[in-house]
């Protein structure tokens, strides 16, 4: 604001002779060597998801899977089942719930010894009342 026009028009030929802007020129230590990202903020957090969905996939795969059938003689769940309150049969299916571990759920696959069938035939019998 306060130059005279001539310092004006030589700091305009200064930046208009400039290609482009500069590249930061300090970094984390971690990131010494690297080159530097320019890539856009949304090029950015697509990466972002990406990598973070890939981390939840791994996370997944790396989990074993649960065998309802081992696990619920455990709980209370038959118990709770044969009684007449629905508050009881609310409280087994809060227990089935737990024992299939964190969401998303990773259980067996069906097999000879895991036959999934009785337990949706009762779960649907439970909720047609």
């Amino acid at each position: 604001d306060k130059l005279k026009t001539s310092q004006q028009s030589q700091l305009d030929s200064l930046l208009d002779a400039q290609p482009a802007s500069n590249a930061p020129s300090r970094r984390l230590r971690c990131r010494m060597g690297e080159p530097v990202s320019t890539q856009s903020p949304e090029e950015a957090l697509a990466a972002l998801k990406k990598s973070q969905e890939e981390n939840e996939a791994k996370a997944l795969a790396s989990r074993p899977r649960v065998n309802l059938f081992q696990v619920l003689p455990q709980t209370c769940y038959k118990e709770k089942m044969k009684l007449d309150k629905w508050s009881e049969k609310v409280a087994a299916l809060d227990a089935l719930i737990t024992s299939g571990g964190e969401q998303p759920y990773k259980l067996c696959l069906p097999s000879g010894s895991v036959n999934y069938t009785p337990l949706i035939r009762e779960l649907r019998q439970l909720l047609s009342h």
